[in-house]
C-alpha cells in the first residue's frame, strides 16, 4: 500500500497566499514564518518562485505577547507559525 503522508499530517494549519512583510519575512494569511522554514520546503529561491502563490502549511500557531516597551503594532501581539513541519504549493 503506498504511503499517504498527507493523511498522517492532517489538514493544513493554514492555507493562503505566500507573501512577505516590509522586512521580507515570509507570511501566510497574516502569520509570520521563519525564512529558513520556507526555504527548507520551497527552496532557497522562494522569494522569486513562490511569493504570491497559494500554499498549505503545517505548524503551530503562536502569538508573541509584546512587552510594554516593545514596538508591536497596535494589537500588542505578533502572530507566528512555528514548529513548521511542511509547506507545499497548492496546485491550481
Amino acid at each position: 500500500m503506498p504511503e499517504r503522508p498527507e493523511l498522517e499530517r492532517g489538514p493544513p494549519t493554514i492555507t493562503g497566499k505566500l507573501g512577505t512583510t516590509k522586512g521580507r519575512q515570509p507570511t501566510i494569511g497574516g502569520l509570520i514564518l521563519r525564512a529558513d522554514d520556507v526555504a527548507k520546503y520551497l527552496g532557497d529561491d522562494w522569494h522569486n518562485s513562490a511569493v504570491g502563490k497559494k500554499v498549505n502549511a503545517w505548524g503551530v500557531r503562536e502569538d508573541y505577547q509584546c512587552k510594554p516597551m516593545e514596538q508591536c503594532l497596535t494589537s500588542g501581539s505578533i502572530p507566528y507559525l512555528r514548529k513548521v513541519t511542511a509547506i507545499e504549493l497548492v496546485q491550481p
